[in-house]
């Protein structure tokens, strides 16, 4: 039976338009327009949200099923058993999902968690967004990256690669470049930006990602790189890495060969300037070093969301917290419409999947969130979901747990 969505305003990914509908047969959309001049088939299923606002569903651009950044402690609980990750894996793209985000892009799981995850939502064994997995991330021995899995030299790089694309069915390869175990033990921040910016390690070398660049491009594949700035960021878009993650100290360098490269960022906020994942972190040492910077991050991301430089936006694990995302964007002075786009249609472009999702379009998924409220005048009304739909089947009637 068709579905007809009324709403007193509805975003499509691209323009508002007033008093509209979203008609809706099977998983796709066939027609999205103002009510009167719209074909309604007659004994559609008419749903009317009245002064609710119907939008896409949102797209969280960089999270991890397993890592439960909302837990205290959250770092140790990575510790845990395949079996127990697997389960709370299971239960975190649950909130994601009520949280109106039908969409994820994982970036890097232990033993293929996110392959056993996207296989049962697929099967419909249980309740989630869409999943683009990465399979295991790849960082260096002794590099950063408790979603990791060490590999070493350009040989091992490049079979982990196709491991994860061939034998997993990944989405995109992720590798993990900067940082290390004792962040802030090791970086040196002094006064001078440029000095901490040249003194931050690089853990991959280029020759290593231009190996996994070069596995992915073959097959049409992205790679995106967990990279804060500095040489490890330079090797990055010189070896054609697609997208960015986190880039928290980035420069006006950083950002110049991004634009020019033509690279993605993606945004992970609530990371580096939220004061309870701050604290859920759970390494005193961690926790100092992220708030004494706190300022450069968001000076960093101040400048780089103004630059022209294409973004979207990730929870980085926060599940079911993407209104962090979207309320912190809009405080750097982001247009509410332009923070939504970083959710939705620039989202689904970078993560490749813009024929299927991301706006509201004939042809596409139809997958949808209803809120109470106007997110585009006060986007904490993103918070207030009335109802979600993945591929035309309303979702948020499902359990909390």
């Amino acid at each position: 039976m068709v579905k007809v969505l009324k709403g007193k305003k509805i975003f499509t990914g691209y323009e508002v338009i007033h008093d509209g509908c979203v008609v809706i047969d099977g998983e796709k959309i066939v027609g999205v327009g103002m009510e009167s001049k719209m074909h309604i088939p007659d004994k559609s299923d008419i749903i009317d949200f009245g002064d609710n606002t119907i939008l896409p569903g949102l797209i969280d651009s960089h999270t991890h099923l397993a890592l439960s950044a909302q837990m205290p402690n959250y770092a140790a609980t990575m510790k845990d058993d395949t079996l127990t990750l697997t389960l709370r894996a299971a239960r975190n793209i649950r909130c994601d999902l009520l949280s109106g985000v039908t969409t994820m892009r994982c970036l890097g799981e232990k033993d293929f968690i996110d392959v056993a995850i996207k296989d049962a939502v697929e099967k419909e064994l249980i309740p989630g967004p869409r999943l683009l997995i990465s399979g295991k991330g790849i960082r260096s021995s002794y590099g950063h990256g408790i979603m990791g899995t060490p590999f070493d030299g350009v040989e091992e790089v490049r079979k982990a690669a196709r491991i994860n694309i061939h034998d997993a069915g990944a989405d995109q390869v992720k590798v993990f470049v900067t940082g290390s175990k004792g962040e802030f033990r090791n970086f040196k921040f002094g006064t001078e930006r440029t000095v901490e910016r040249n003194e931050m390690q690089s853990l991959m070398t280029k020759e290593e990602i231009q190996a996994a660049v070069e596995t992915a491009h073959c097959v049409g594949k992205k790679v995106a790189a967990h990279c804060y700035g500095g040489v490890g960021l330079k090797h990055c878009v010189e070896a054609g890495v697609d997208t960015i993650e986190h880039g928290i100290y980035m420069d006006d360098d950083d950002i110049e060969m991004m634009l020019k490269a033509k690279a993605w960022l993606t945004v992970t906020q609530n990371g580096y300037l939220s004061d309870q994942r701050i604290i859920n972190r759970g390494t005193p040492e961690l926790t100092k070093g992220f708030v004494k910077f706190r300022d450069d991050v968001r000076a960093a991301y101040t400048k780089a969301v103004h630059s022209g430089l294409r973004y979207a936006l990730g929870t980085d694990g926060n599940h079911g917290g993407f209104a962090y995302e979207l309320e912190t964007l809009v405080g750097f002075n982001i247009e509410p419409m332009k923070a939504l786009q970083a959710a939705t249609t620039e989202a689904a472009c970078m993560c490749g999947v813009d024929e299927k999702v991301g706006s509201l379009e004939a042809e596409k998924f139809a997958d949808i969130l209803v809120v109470d409220g106007d997110p585009l005048t006060t986007m904490s009304d993103i918070t207030k979901v009335t109802a979600v739909f993945k591929g035309g089947r309303r979702m948020d009637d499902i359990s909390q747990w």
